[in-house]
């Protein structure tokens, strides 16, 4: 079964811990056999035949972005081939409606993307269905480029015992409140707890500021915010 790389942060390296290389490590092996007597050994030719295929790689990555985002994608990319002579990246932009079942398609009929940009709720799904790497399992730096991200986001990634991709990019959300009009509600603060946030919520109602539909609304989105 194939099984695809996700990141939910750093493309850049992402692709280059799948591909397993660097323009260091190419040039490398390429001084090693300058230095060596003509006849090679086995070993040397192993070494050769597995540069020549890491010099002749085309890394799939599938996404969904805005357009500004996929512009700014293809910087990116430039910016990686640039630095790994060899490797190709082949990037596909999807519609986020249809992209899941694309990918499910694609991976029963054995192909799929060799990485991608997936929802977080789909990573525990792809995990438990062995269609995503063990990252870190399977990439030597993988706690060294963990270090750069917030925590946070980087849980995003886990599933039962181990992270299945990298975190690509992360906002945060917070509650703005009026306090001309908590005042006027009665009210003296935002809410800290959950009863607070559908106390609040009937007293707007009952002060006749908020229909019951818009108070449970702004109740809502207070109770997400204390939940996160």
């Amino acid at each position: 079964m194939k099984r695809i790389i996700v990141t939910l942060m750093i493309t850049c390296l992402t692709v280059a811990g799948f591909s397993g290389c660097s323009q260091d490590n190419i040039q490398e092996t390429s001084n090693e056999s300058a230095t060596k007597a003509p006849k090679e050994t086995k070993a040397q030719e192993t070494d050769n035949e597995e540069t020549a295929e890491i010099e002749d790689s085309v890394v799939t990555y599938w996404y969904t972005m805005s357009d500004a985002e996929a512009a700014q994608l293809k910087t990116v990319i430039a910016a990686f081939e640039e630095a790994n002579p060899g490797i190709t990246v082949e990037a596909t932009k999807y519609a986020y409606d249809d992209f899941k079942s694309a990918i499910i398609t694609s991976l029963s009929g054995g192909s799929g993307p060799d990485t991608a940009r997936v929802d977080i709720a789909w990573v525990s799904q792809f995990a438990e269905d062995e269609t995503l790497l063990k990252l870190s399992d399977e990439m030597a730096n993988f706690y060294e480029i963990t270090n750069t991200v917030f925590e946070g986001p980087l849980s995003t990634t886990y599933w039962k015992d181990g992270y299945y991709g990298h975190p690509q990019n992360t906002n945060t959300q917070g509650l703005l409140w009026n306090r001309e009009l908590f005042e006027a509600a009665g009210l003296d603060a935002a809410p800290t707890t959950m009863d607070g946030a559908i106390k609040n919520a009937f007293q707007r109602i009952l002060n006749g500021d908020q229909t019951v539909q818009e108070a449970l609304d702004q109740a809502a989105v207070e109770i997400n915010e204390l939940l996160k």
